[in-house]
């Protein structure tokens, strides 16, 4: 399971003392429009990098190209030293990337437990099922008290606690997390960012896109800015 496997992969990657993640030099076009030009940085086991910018400047088509939800037009993005670039979401999925995309992320039609065992039926045993869902009720009471209504009918707060209750449950080797607060009331940003820092003392890696900038910095190790498609600051961490 992916729990278990955190520790091993993290073990490889010390030992091989290289990144978890490298973005290496990447481009990407929605048509004739070119989005990212020569995107490069890297992210080191149990790091986190903000990807900052304005409205347009590229930072969740950065996130689509790394989990594949676009394929770059050049460059080359590689995994835990194996290259993943083009690979279907679902194979990166597997491999320990874990996405919540900008909005919900979420099953809409299904209520919010049906949603959990949904998220969880591939990370966690069948008969520590029930238990792990008590854990997300443990962390987010307000997902417990709404267990039965679907979806989308929860606030944008409460969804997005929904969409990061897998993380928690089950850590990835790395969250993208776009957006997580965009919207949200003060009281539900701050539990937002609680749960990520959860995930972040378990070990995961994580990429946060965040038009926040205080929050970000303030959560992140280090900054990647980006402006109209190129990078403007490329630390590594």
């Amino acid at each position: 399971m992916i729990e278990n496997s955190l520790k091993d992969l993290e073990k490889k990657g010390s030992e091989k003392n290289q990144p978890l993640l490298v973005v290496d030099n990447i481009e990407a076009s929605y048509g004739p429009f070119r989005a990212l030009f020569g995107v490069s940085f890297t992210l080191n086991y149990g790091s986190s990098i903000a990807l900052l910018g304005p409205n347009g400047a590229g930072k969740s088509t950065v996130a689509r190209a790394i989990s594949g939800l676009i394929r770059p037009g050049n460059g080359h993005i590689y995994f835990r030293g194996d290259e993943i670039t083009g690979k279907d979401t679902w194979r990166i999925e597997r491999l320990g990337v874990a996405h919540v995309p900008e909005g919900r992320g979420v099953f809409a039609s299904l209520t919010v437990q049906e949603n959990l065992k949904v998220f969880l039926s591939h990370a966690v045993p069948k008969k520590l099922m029930h238990e792990k869902i008590d854990e997300v009720y443990s962390f987010f009471p307000r997902l417990k008290e709404r267990s039965l209504q679907r979806a989308e009918t929860l606030s944008g707060g409460e969804q997005r606690m929904l969409a990061l209750s897998r993380a928690l449950v089950a850590p990835p080797l790395l969250l993208i997390a776009d957006e997580l607060s965009l919207g949200l009331a003060p009281i539900l940003s701050q539990e937002v960012w609680s749960s990520m820092g959860e995930i972040r003392k378990k070990g995961t890696s994580i990429i946060v896109i965040e038009q926040n900038i205080d929050q970000a910095k303030a959560f992140a190790d280090n900054v990647v800015e980006l402006s109209r498609g190129k990078i403007v600051e490329s630390p590594s961490i």
